[in-house]
């Protein structure tokens, strides 16, 4: 048996389903969270180039050079073999890679990568896009840059039927 709260509810699901912006997405529609991500590209079709260690840790490039330097700081390397840290660009960024795997024992390499918008498989689906931004807001730690992505429930017949029943009933119809 539905509460009045059950129907309330309802009611006001419904009403923020029928009103909401669109985004451009054709009914029935959900929402899921889109993130940019970085995907690994072959050399000379990406947009970005970073340095990745073996065990996973990855740098730019500006990052990788002050984590040498903070270690050439530490006297661990002869004065003489030292590049010139401060004159150091990426137009260096082999030799650069090349110093610190020989002299550091670190296996290092130089990755070009893309940015990719993903649709995260983790989150499930909203059926509104403020239920989305609110998962967002309480949840924005997990990602790296979440938005709200408006999708057809098309590709699922069951799910599509439902919005569609759920979209056009009568819920003040509930309380007979």
């Amino acid at each position: 048996m539905l509460t009045k709260e059950d129907i309330e509810f309802l009611k006001e699901l419904q009403n923020e389903m029928k009103t909401q912006d669109t985004c451009g997405q054709a009914a029935p529609r959900f929402w899921g969270i889109r993130e940019r991500v970085r995907r690994f590209v072959p050399e000379g079709c990406g947009e970005g180039v970073l340095i990745v260690e073996s065990d996973g840790v990855e740098y730019e490039f500006d990052e990788y050079v002050q984590t040498l330097d903070i270690i050439i700081g530490d006297g661990d390397v002869d004065e003489k073999t030292v590049m010139k840290w401060d004159e150091v660009d990426k137009k260096d960024m082999d030799e650069v890679v090349d110093f610190a795997n020989e002299y550091f024992g670190r296996d290092a390499r130089i990755v070009e990568y893309d940015w990719v918008d993903e649709i995260s498989e983790e989150t499930g689906c909203f059926l509104t896009k403020r239920a989305a931004e609110l998962h967002i807001s309480q949840n924005g730690y997990h990602y790296t840059n979440p938005v709200p992505y408006a999708m057809t429930a098309w590709r699922n017949p069951e799910f599509e039927r439902f919005l569609k029943i759920f979209e056009e009933m009568d819920i003040d119809r509930l309380k007979e």
